[in-house]
């Protein structure tokens, strides 16, 4: 059965993510499992215009986020075809 949380509840937690809590720390303080509390940040920051990146979290404008976005599917799907080219040629 899945819990329902009440929007002020998500939003403390996704503050207190952002004041610099881990979610080991939030998960034993509050009894939300770690991975609840991260879907939340992160549907938060997709909504806010907040970048997540390695802990750091950036507010920018829309406009930019596309960008970034488009430049981290180009960099993912240019290291899929050198990777299998790569392997391709070991196979050879």
């Amino acid at each position: 059965m899945t819990k329902k949380y009440d929007v002020e509840f998500k939003k403390q937690l996704v503050h207190a993510y952002i004041q610099g809590k881990s979610y080991p720390q939030l998960e034993k303080e509050y009894g939300v499992a770690k991975s609840t509390i991260s879907g939340w940040v992160k549907n938060t920051a997709k909504n806010a215009n907040i970048l997540l990146n390695h802990n750091q979290i950036i507010l920018m404008p829309k406009r930019s986020m596309i960008l970034i976005k488009k430049l981290l599917n180009w960099k993912r799907r240019t290291f899929k075809k050198k990777a299998a080219a790569f392997f391709a040629k070991e196979l050879e």
